[in-house]
């Protein structure tokens, strides 16, 4: 029992409590992490670049205008003979212009493309939502580690000062020839393990704190104070299953995966589809053959028609591959609504069951603590042995310690269900 109530201390970490000067609730905390965070950072970038996709690709409706220019000089010009008419062409040459060219239809490339940007942008939204659930959640977990372990610090102390009074009262009955120095050497031993205890758990606290403050981006010397308390039981509004589908990001983003994916199969699509194009250019210099240095006008307008005839069945061979993709994605989809509903009633039973071992671990102190102080009193009396007293010491810390460790695992499971319906 003594290796598993040292364990659950070390582990939670107890330490000193912190010295603190700034005032920082959980809300706060969050915060503070999210503005700092660079995943968070990251997910936002993500966001413009597919917002200036969605830009980029939109231009491609509208006419495009190009320019155009050359100059070519001819260091040994040829001749043009005419029969018995002979020309000397000139030596230099040079033309400018610009054309200009509208797409009249691509076979729907052009509005799946754009649709395309528009999803995998929604996509990025969506992305950033499901970095901030999942942030917070740790931060959370981080506070909340952080606040227990001031309660386990608080926790250890009392242990060890209740060892240090029952110590005086042993010398005090060594002294006096009521007891042996057998009692005598067994608490110095139990004040010993005390102090490697607090020792080795303010390590872990250490370490503990480098993270809370490390994870919001400031230095670990900045003195803190968490002003939520962990010693408190707390619950959540319970979300219908279907209204959790329709806040969770991670769902939402299989749904729009599912679209994006009927938006590629029509990319796909197009290309076995007629493409129509008009345009027109305007270029102005010399002759193509330059007599005489005289410039020219030269409009002209165009047109085009692209008709795919033959491809060995390739167009077969895409529509089965788009098929199959978007099956993919619908299983994954309906994958991932499997394991939100285990997560939803998994985070509520969590609640509901660690409520309930808070009261159940708060009955238990209280008869640890009558026991306690029944036992330390009978041993001052004489009439208790000192490893009656002892095991009863302990009794009274792994209540303690269950009280402490229920209040921080019902926090957790209220934060695990806040991340499950994305509040």
């Amino acid at each position: 029992m003594k290796r598993l109530i040292l364990y659950s201390l070390m582990l939670l970490g107890v330490a000193r409590p912190l010295y603190s000067q700034t005032e920082l609730s959980l809300d706060e905390y969050k915060e503070k992490v999210l503005s700092y965070n660079q995943d968070v950072k990251s997910a936002q970038a993500t966001i413009k670049a597919a917002q200036a996709v969605a830009k980029e690709i939109k231009t491609e409706f509208f006419p495009q205008l190009d320019g155009s220019g050359s100059y070519s000089y001819d260091f040994n010009p040829p001749v043009l003979a005419l029969g018995s008419l002979s020309l000397d062409l000139k030596a230099p040459a040079w033309s400018a212009g610009g054309q200009l060219t509208q797409n009249i239809y691509t076979g729907g490339k052009l509005v799946a493309s754009y649709n395309s940007a528009k999803i995998q942008q929604d996509i990025a939204m969506l992305a950033e939502e499901l970095s901030v659930d999942n942030i917070s959640y740790v931060a959370e977990q981080v506070y909340w580690n952080t606040s227990a372990s001031k309660a386990f610090w608080n926790t250890a102390i009392e242990y060890r000062n209740i060892l240090s009074r029952l110590y005086s009262t042993v010398q005090t009955r060594y002294q006096n020839g009521y007891v042996s120095k057998m009692d005598l050497l067994k608490m110095e031993t139990s004040l010993k393990e005390a102090d490697y205890q607090v020792s080795k758990a303010q390590q872990m606290h250490t370490n503990s704190c480098i993270l809370l403050h490390v994870f919001m981006g400031v230095s670990t010397k900045e003195p803190l104070s968490l002003t939520d308390s962990i010693s408190s039981s707390e619950a959540a509004m319970i979300v219908p299953y279907e209204n959790v589908l329709q806040q969770r990001p991670d769902y939402l983003i299989k749904t729009r995966e599912i679209a994006l994916q009927k938006q590629k199969g029509k990319i796909d699509r197009s290309e076995f589809l007629p493409k129509v194009y008009v345009g027109g250019s305007m270029e102005y210099g010399t002759l193509l053959l330059n007599l005489n240095n005289n410039t020219i006008w030269s409009p002209r307008v165009f047109a085009g028609v692209s008709v795919p005839l033959f491809h060995w069945g390739k167009s077969r061979h895409s529509n089965k591959k788009n098929k199959a993709l978007m099956l993919s994605k619908e299983l994954a989809q309906s994958a991932a609504a499997d394991e939100i509903r285990k997560e939803l009633e998994t985070a509520v039973n969590n609640m509901a069951e660690t409520s309930k071992q808070i009261e159940i671990a708060r009955e238990n102190l209280d008869v640890a603590r009558q026991s306690l102080d029944l036992h330390t009193f009978s041993y001052e009396e004489g009439k208790t042995a000192i490893l009656d007293v002892q095991a009863v010491q302990l009794s009274w810390l792994q209540a303690y310690v269950n009280l402490i460790q229920s209040y921080l695992n019902n926090k957790l499971s209220v934060a695990a269900y806040r991340k499950t319906v994305s509040e």
